[in-house]
Parts: structure tokens; C-alpha cells; sequence
């Protein structure tokens, strides 16, 4: 399976596993059920898909979405765990070129590893932070040739 081939067997599997999570009524109401999802390669090729009704609500999902995959593929560590290791002085921000101005805070972006040893980022947003995380690791736990870097 190509690379590709495997990014859009991801982003198949992230869709429809979606409903089941919006069903909790807590992730629904954070953007009413408009999901963006974000998967960036090593060579900058964006693959994305917005789901939902509201494409004003998509927006702004997308928007979140966008700063995680993009602070991820800079940094190559989840979104999260990459602010605690700031603010803890084990890494540098400057050295990573994501001001702390637009540090996302919540979960929701993943570093992953493919087959070949290429890097992708992959981010959701829409939900509860740690719910677009939960997603992405279901998800990708059923695709092979995906290897997850979730610290």
C-alpha cells in the first residue's frame, strides 16, 4: 500500500468511526457535529476533510485543526505533550518555529510514523481535545503501516 493509499484508508476509517463519538452529546455541541480533519506528509501535501452541515462551524474547526496538524509537523510531538515540554524547559520553542502565541494546548494533533519511516501529522478538531485523540488512535489502530507517536 502507497503512502497515500494509507493516509486515505486513515482518513476513511476517521469518518466513519465520527458518529459514534458525536453521539455524546458534550462533543456534539462543541461545534454541533463540524469535524475537521487534517493529515500533513513530510514533502508539506495536505490531505483534509471537513465533515458536517455548517461549513462557517467546519471553519472554525479547521482552523484548530490546522494550527495542531501544522505545530505537529513542526515539532513531531502531540499536541499537548509539545506546550508541557515548553513550559518545562525541556524544549526550546524558538527551535521548532511555533510562537507561544499559537500554541494550541489541547490534544487533538498526533505525530505518526509510516511504513517506509516517513512522518505525517495528523490532527481533528470539533470535539472534546482528548475525544479528537481518542479518534485518531482508534482509527489508525486498524490501518497497518501506521505507527502512532503519542508522547
Amino acid at each position: 500500500m502507497s503512502n497515500a493509499d494509507t493516509i486515505h484508508a486513515l482518513m476513511k476509517e476517521i469518518e466513519a468511526r465520527l458518529p459514534k463519538f458525536l453521539e455524546d452529546p458534550k462533543d456534539f455541541q462543541i461545534a454541533d457535529g463540524n469535524v475537521a480533519l487534517y493529515i500533513l506528509d513530510g514533502d508539506g501535501n495536505l490531505y483534509g476533510r471537513m465533515m458536517g452541515t455548517d461549513r462557517a462551524k467546519q471553519r472554525l474547526s479547521g482552523r484548530t485543526a490546522w494550527h495542531k496538524v501544522t505545530q505537529v509537523w513542526l515539532t513531531h510531538k502531540p499536541t499537548g505533550v509539545y506546550e508541557k515540554q515548553v513550559y518545562n524547559n525541556q524544549v526550546n520553542w524558538w527551535e521548532f518555529g511555533v510562537p507561544k502565541n499559537e500554541f494550541i494546548g489541547w490534544e487533538g494533533g498526533l505525530p505518526a510514523e509510516l511504513a517506509d519511516g516517513s512522518r505525517i501529522a495528523i490532527a481533528v478538531s470539533g470535539m472534546m481535545g482528548e475525544n479528537d485523540r481518542d479518534l485518531i488512535i482508534q482509527s489508525a489502530a486498524v490501518i497497518p503501516g501506521i505507527k502512532l507517536i503519542l508522547e
